[in-house]
């Protein structure tokens, strides 16, 4: 984040926490997704092969993954929400019929 963001959560109260990444979970992805990804390559280095849609398709939803580990979620960088009313209730019965 650049200063001014920081400056105006830090005026306006909002904790930021740095965030984290999972990297056992990002080459544990890449472990399995490499190879999958390099063997779809060598089925289809002399044409298209069917077969080759199954570890294609693991390798590129792993890539996707990666991707998702290193992007922040909507989650973190949402202020928490409060349960206080912006214009209060009127006090009594609401189903009360008015006059």
């Amino acid at each position: 984040m650049n200063r001014v963001a920081l400056d105006v959560a830090r005026l306006a109260g909002i904790a930021l926490k740095p965030r984290r990444i999972a990297w056992s979970s990002v080459f544990l992805a890449m472990i399995i997704g490499v190879p999958l990804g390099y063997w779809t390559f060598k089925l289809n280095q002399d044409g298209f092969a069917w077969y080759s849609l199954f570890p294609g398709t693991i390798a590129g939803l792993l890539a996707i993954s990666i991707l998702g580990m290193f992007l922040p979620s909507q989650d973190e960088s949402a202020p928490p929400e409060r349960d206080e009313f912006l214009i209060r209730p009127p006090a009594g019965d609401i189903n009360a019929p008015r006059d």
